[in-house]
């Protein structure tokens, strides 16, 4: 990574207003001490020709981050503003992204990033800002990631390679879709977006208690405007243990995986959209995996064209006469799908 500037010489290369900046650039963070001042660095490596300011919270972080944090605000006191919660925010239900960094965001266009990820292309903001100034028509600019596994040290390069990103003329229709059934892929670290688009979809995540902050935002995005997708390599995103979509506990990991499903369920009733056997599929395997382990949940969609024996289970998964035999059900059906998953890759 390229050595950092100091403020003044960041500043000095700004036009126009100084003071009111074009670029708002959101930063999540929550006890990432090994990986915050990476996500920094590439902020502050940014060579642009307009102002930005760099707005983060910090959810609560009980180890270290806070200080990371503190020591570049001190250097870099006209760009980086920090919100430190007393109180863990997500916990709470709140949105950090949508409810506390978005409506504080002065810039014409926001920037995000979590704390274990960051930006490796000096020119992100430079390339992203030109372009949607240039195309009116467009709202959304993303780009390709490197993925290192921080646990074995393993890289993956360009790892969008694999999927529908190319600069397609998608209709809405298929957009949707494709980020749906997860073939378009859009990549959080590499976003930049006109800061309009929240107030013209007025998204309220709330509504329906996602605490997701991308998948809506592509989702509805992708019904008021164009993306486009560049083929660089933006940023790095670094896989870790015991994160959101990398939980270690085994009941959060399913929970994670049916709010997945009830953010699509709930987009596609939306629009209008048909939901697809496959996702309705997924979504009743999905809900009744999380209520084997969480009996109480209350579900927020009926289960999809069930089969009797997911009615009944359905049903009766609370009682405790009948949860040992779901339980072994599951257990054998898990390993089952884990044996086949083995030998599709010989």
């Amino acid at each position: 990574m390229a050595a950092l500037k100091t403020e003044k010489e960041i500043i000095s290369n700004w036009k126009n207003n100084r003071s009111k900046p074009l670029v708002s650039i959101c930063l999540a963070t929550f006890n990432q001490e090994k990986f915050v001042e990476n996500a920094l660095k590439g902020f502050l490596i940014q060579e642009t020709s307009f102002p930005f300011e760099i707005l983060i919270n910090d959810d609560c972080s009980n180890d270290t981050t806070p200080l990371i944090i503190k020591k570049f605000e001190t250097n870099y006191p006209n760009i980086i503003k920090t919100q430190y919660q007393k109180t863990n925010q997500m916990s709470q239900g709140i949105n950090v992204f949508g409810d506390i960094l978005f409506p504080i965001a002065k810039g014409k266009y926001i920037a995000m990033c979590e704390g274990d990820d960051y930006w490796i292309e000096p020119k992100k903001l430079q390339w992203q800002s030109d372009f949607l100034e240039q195309n009116p028509d467009y709202g959304l600019v993303h780009g390709d990631i490197n993925i290192f596994n921080y646990e074995n040290k393993l890289w993956e390069y360009g790892v969008n390679k694999n999927f529908k990103n190319s600069n397609l003329n998608l209709s809405k229709k298929d957009l949707f879709h494709h980020i749906v059934n997860s073939k378009y892929r859009i990549r959080t670290s590499t976003v930049f977006f006109r800061k309009n688009l929240l107030e013209k979809c007025k998204i309220n995540y709330r509504t329906i208690n996602i605490l997701l902050g991308d998948t809506p935002l592509w989702l509805d995005f992708s019904q008021a405007t164009k993306f486009k997708y560049i083929e660089k390599v933006l940023s790095v995103y670094q896989v870790s243990s015991n994160s959101i979509s990398r939980p270690l506990d085994k009941i959060q990991k399913y929970r994670f995986d049916l709010i997945m499903l009830e953010t699509r369920v709930y987009y596609l009733k939306k629009y209008n959209y048909e939901i697809s056997g496959k996702i309705m599929s997924k979504y009743n395997e999905a809900l009744l995996t999380y209520k084997l382990f969480n009996p109480q949940y209350i579900e927020k969609f009926k289960l999809f064209e069930a089969t009797p024996f997911q009615r009944f289970k359905l049903k009766n998964i609370s009682y405790k006469s009948f949860y040992v035999f779901f339980y072994m059900q599951w257990l054998f059906s898990s390993y089952i799908k884990r044996i086949i998953k083995k030998i599709s890759k010989k």
